[in-house]
């Protein structure tokens, strides 16, 4: 990991120079770990001891994140982190941390300061200085957009503390509307003199606000949320057909939908109130199947007889390792077994026939390959090359010679590939873009996928004969996850106030209506305008 250490300490080094001034100034010397044998892709920076831990797999799921090299993604994001505390020390805070050392200033400041103040910060430094940032990608307006278009107003507090009942966004989302509204009206410095005055406790945070914008708090969050609410569409361009329920006092999400060839649907369900499982629906009527091992995603895939899914296995011994193991489960039996042990293996897909089963592998070393198991020993048959270094997701079987895989090369731009199982050779089915893309779906000589698409992640289809890409949905909120049955039926899972809803549609009428895709976002300083610069150059 040295190549990735010395790119993440010079990153930081140039992020010191841009953006440590808008929360202050300083940045302390910090320490940084990287974990290389977990597989949650996250990170984090504490204040007791003061360091922070990166953790350098990757996750499958390129709609939560963004498709950016993952360590530029979280040392852009965690440095923030390190410069907030680097210049929360200050006035009655410091007295804090002169008689309780750093656990008094990691006190102090959560006295202070509110969570969602230190995320929203994070994200908006990921969204100025880098080429995606969470804050360009609808994926994660999601759940207010579902908001808004529902009509649901919910008080403050419940969007600051979070329901049991209904779905609400979280502090990350709702940080970032207030972080980014507050620079964009109120000036770079705006954040950094509201901080400053909360940790020398010359006003408690919101006062702070109220001080520098002029504006009572109320009407600044307001302000914030109806900034970003008017520049959204909420409006769906045609009515959805839900095939599936609303149960009002719980959320449910229904995911990945895949068609048995006797007409029935096999989906991953959770709720507020039950644990994820796995469901076959039959004309409207839902029958569980088995419940699921915790995962880290709830991406499945299936054939008529079988489904396959990666599940998180712990190391009896080591908290910073653990594996992303394989399981099967027999639909008609509804007894599930666990393939691999000890393994990295992700977004798995079955063939036809049950006896292969083509997985994502990540090494420690950072290296990512398409190997393909045997079903019944879990054994690895094939490990297909990989020499452009591309980072694979959710790759699906086209046929016993080749695969199709969603790719996203060093630089973050995505594309739908077909690839030789014998020789890795790779054929491009869409051209590299920043935007994001995943689930595809194969029926006959075409394939089905999300991808981001102006205001909202949109279904697309292209045909493996002549490559030609077009969007075949015009939604406004996030849709994912399409499959097509030998019917002409199209069913996915769409983003709502209510959760995850199946909705069902007929393929052929969509397909009649193709429209043209909006433009891809491609030029490497398509943001310099918004962006930072070092040194006369953009940051990354």
């Amino acid at each position: 990991l040295d190549s990735q250490a010395n790119r993440i300490a010079a990153v930081m080094q140039m992020l010191d120079t841009a953006t440590a001034y808008s929360i202050g100034g300083p940045q302390r010397k910090w320490n940084v770990i990287l974990q290389n044998q977990t597989t949650v892709p996250n990170a984090y920076v504490r204040m007791a001891p003061k360091m922070s831990e990166l953790y350098m797999t990757p996750p499958q799921d390129n709609f939560s994140t963004g498709s950016l090299r993952w360590d530029d993604n979280l040392i852009i994001h965690e440095n923030r982190h390190i410069q907030q505390f680097s210049n929360f020390n200050k006035g009655f805070t410091k007295v804090f941390s002169f008689f309780l050392g750093q656990e008094g200033q990691l006190f102090a400041n959560g006295l202070f300061l509110p969570d969602y103040f230190f995320e929203g910060d994070a994200v908006w430094q990921e969204t100025l200085v880098s080429q995606q940032g969470r804050g360009r990608m609808p994926s994660f307006y999601n759940t207010f957009k579902s908001l808004w278009a529902a009509d649901k107003n919910y008080p403050w507090m419940k969007y600051r503390s979070g329901s049991l009942k209904d779905l609400v966004p979280d502090h990350y989302q709702i940080g970032y509307l207030l972080v980014a509204y507050g620079y964009e009206k109120y000036g770079p410095d705006f954040w950094a003199k509201v901080t400053e005055d909360a940790v020398r406790l010359k006003a408690f945070f919101n006062k702070a606000i109220e001080r520098h914008s002029g504006i009572p708090f109320k009407q600044f969050r307001e302000d914030a949320i109806r900034y970003f609410k008017d520049q959204a569409v909420t409006t769906p361009a045609a009515p959805f057909n839900f095939i599936t329920p609303v149960h009002k006092g719980n959320v449910i999400d229904y995911e990945f939908p895949h068609f048995l060839s006797d007409g029935s649907i096999v989906v991953s369900k959770k709720s507020f109130s039950q644990v994820p499982a796995f469901y076959r629906i039959v004309n409207g009527r839902e029958e569980k199947i088995t419940g699921k091992k915790q995962c880290l995603d709830e991406y499945f895939s299936c054939n008529d007889n079988s489904i396959v899914y990666a599940s998180f296995q712990s190391d009896p011994r080591w908290t910073n390792r653990d594996y992303s193991v394989i399981n099967i489960v027999d639909i008609h039996s509804k007894k599930q077994k666990q393939l691999t042990i000890r393994s990295k293996y992700f977004s798995p897909d079955i063939n036809k026939e049950g006896t292969q089963i083509l997985v994502v592998k990540t090494g420690t070393d950072g290296s990512n390959q398409l190997v393909i198991l045997d079903a019944a020993t879990g054994n690895e048959i094939q490990t297909i090359p990989n020499k452009r270094n591309y980072f694979f997701t959710y790759p699906k079987f086209l046929n016993d010679k080749e695969c199709i895989a969603t790719a996203r090369n060093p630089e973050g731009n995505m594309s739908l590939v077909k690839i030789s199982n014998e020789t890795g050779k790779i054929d491009l089915l869409t051209v590299f873009s920043y935007n994001v893309m995943g689930y595809p779906s194969i029926k006959g000589d075409t394939v089905y996928f999300s991808r981001m698409d102006g205001q909202a992640d949109k279904l697309f289809a292209v045909d493996l004969i002549s490559k030609r890409t077009f969007r075949i949905t015009d939604n406004s909120n996030g849709i994912y996850a399409p499959a097509v049955n030998d019917n002409g039926e199209l069913i996915y899972s769409a983003y709502t106030a209510s959760g995850m809803r199946l909705v069902k549609s007929d393929i052929k009428s969509l397909l009649s209506q193709k429209r043209a895709a909006d433009q891809l976002i491609t030029a490497n300083d398509l943001f310099t305008e918004k962006g930072l610069k070092y040194q006369g150059k953009r940051v990354l």
